[in-house]
């Protein structure tokens, strides 16, 4: 199946705004309701996408920004909390929601293992690159 048929055509349907909160919902480990309804509507215009669903994880996995595939990566884990400035939380989500840069903070939730693997944008992650994650020693 061709991907980007599939998103143009799911975005079509669906308009940006209500597409782009599907896409970053995403399907794992399953559609919430409201994504199931939407997806009846849309297989029920467009029958030709119905095998879709079972690659459906796959096909919902770029970056809605930078229209790219989203890629494998394993980073850091930091165990521990971190505050964010909400001029940097506001700037992550506006230009670089996928970046998934290293390190992925635990919050104080128990963690095993120095590494954890995520999905991310290149182009996001290059934008992300501008920030540093600085840790405050008390």
């Amino acid at each position: 199946m061709d991907a980007k048929s599939f998103r143009n055509a799911l975005e079509r349907f669906l308009g940006e705004e209500r597409f782009t909160k599907f896409v970053r919902r995403g399907a794992v480990p399953r559609l919430l309701y409201w994504q199931e309804r939407e997806w009846e509507r849309f297989i029920e215009a467009h029958p030709e996408f119905a095998p879709a669903f079972t690659q459906l994880d796959v096909l919902l996995r770029f970056c809605v920004l930078h229209g790219e595939d989203l890629l494998h990566d394993h980073i850091e884990v930091f165990h521990g909390t971190a505050r964010y400035d909400d001029a940097y939380i506001a700037e992550r989500q506006r230009l670089f929601p996928y970046a998934n840069a290293a390190p992925y903070i635990t919050q104080g939730l128990p963690y095993t293992g120095d590494t954890i693997a995520v999905w991310y944008c290149p182009r996001c992650r290059q934008l992300a690159s501008r920030f540093k994650f600085v840790r405050e020693t008390e």
